[in-house]
């Protein structure tokens, strides 16, 4: 059995068994929350695109002013450094895509995407793409495949904390 075939196998079980007035309230919540994932990959998409722009423009916003943001925000800089790589890795178009794009109910996370940026090949992460939505690939399953992919690339094991993404802004 495929993991595919596994993983939706285990979803229709799970329904199937619940009572009706759960799966009614399942089938209430279920666009919601697709609905929810949706927006946020559209909203730390469009605000890692607003802080890759201060990170590169210092003459204009400043050094530290990503830190200075992210206090302000309420959230740590390094959030907004990985909501920049993303939106730096991943175009408008593409989010939206990837956003509307499901495997039943099976739908791509930020942190799936997040974890796709440690991969400088867009090929890599295409093809790592189409596994996540045909094997409903939990994120801990994708870092593993991306780690044997940067362990063949000679990339360092810890390619994650050595990732180039901070700066002073």
């Amino acid at each position: 059995m495929t993991k595919k075939n596994q993983g939706s196998q285990e979803h229709h079980s799970v329904v199937k068994k619940m009572k009706p007035a759960l799966r009614k309230i399942y089938e209430e919540l279920r666009p919601i929350y697709k609905d929810v994932v949706h927006k946020e990959l559209d909203v730390k998409r469009r605000i890692g695109a607003k802080v890759s722009e201060i990170k590169n423009d210092k003459s204009t916003y400043g050094t530290g002013a990503v830190k200075r943001l992210a206090v302000a925000l309420g959230l740590s800089d390094d959030t907004l450094y990985d909501w920049a790589k993303v939106a730096i890795c991943f175009s408008e178009e593409e989010i939206k895509e990837l956003s509307v794009r499901s495997e039943g109910d099976f739908s791509i996370s930020y942190s799936h995407l997040k974890l796709l940026t440690l991969l400088k090949r867009s090929a890599d992460r295409e093809r790592l793409i189409d596994r996540v939505f045909e094997e409903r690939m939990p994120t801990r399953e994708l870092a593993k495949e991306i780690d044997k992919i940067l362990n063949r690339s000679g990339a360092p094991r810890n390619a994650r904390r050595d990732s180039p993404r901070r700066g002073p802004a």
